[in-house]
């Protein structure tokens, strides 16, 4: 069946199935091979121009092509973070299961930021953050939580939570204390916070990582 060129990103039924069954099948090639493959690639900034730099298309292309040059040029050019060789980096492994989650979440466009939104999804977020809170014993009468992103915005809602609990409306005065091997993002979460420079203090560590003592 060939999925023909289209003005808009709507497809048939039919095309839809096509598509949808070359995405799986490529996702799973890729679980069923990565092991085999090297966790990590490289490539120049001449080189990654030479292939992605073009003025954007005035018109549609057939997504059947888009997709190979997606498989081709953009999944061979990236590190397999799920790799079993793959250590200590920011991005999590995946897993088959949670690619096809990811599938139904951005499919049927679940938006789980309020109750009135999808009460389901916003309860299984409540029940999940429930489950850390006793993992890690706090207390869950009292205790909350939400998800985020990453672990950036994770620093930037901390803080803002801090920033209010310790200070009110009125945060002129406070100075915060972090370690010298604290995130990059506090740094820039403070600075968007409203914080001074002056009022940022850095605490050097030792060789073993620990608060520095002269």
């Amino acid at each position: 069946m060939n999925i023909q060129n289209k003005a808009t990103l709507e497809l048939s039924k039919d095309e839809m199935k096509t598509y949808g069954y070359e995405v799986v099948d490529a996702i799973v090639e890729h679980f069923a091979t990565q092991n085999g493959k090297l966790p990590v690639v490289s490539g120049s900034r001449e080189e990654m121009e030479a292939l992605f730099l073009e003025d954007a298309p005035e018109k549609a292309s057939d997504p059947r092509k888009v997709l190979n040059f997606v498989l081709d040029e953009v999944m061979t050019k990236s590190n397999i973070v799920s790799h079993p060789k793959s250590y200590s980096f920011v991005p999590g492994p995946s897993n088959y299961i949670s690619a096809m989650a990811d599938s139904l979440t951005a499919g049927f466009n679940i938006f789980s930021g309020g109750w009135a939104a999808s009460p389901a999804a916003a309860q299984m977020e409540i029940t999940a953050m429930n489950w850390l809170l006793k993992m890690f014993g706090f207390p869950q009468k009292k205790g909350g939580g939400i998800f985020t992103s990453g672990g950036s915005m994770a620093n930037l809602t901390a803080l803002v939570t801090a920033r209010k609990v310790k200070c009110g409306d009125d945060f002129s005065n406070a100075v915060i204390y972090l370690s010298d091997q604290a995130h990059s993002s506090n740094i820039k979460a403070i600075r968007v916070l409203g914080f001074r420079k002056e009022q940022i203090r850095i605490i050097p560590t030792d060789s073993e990582f620990k608060f520095s003592l002269k």
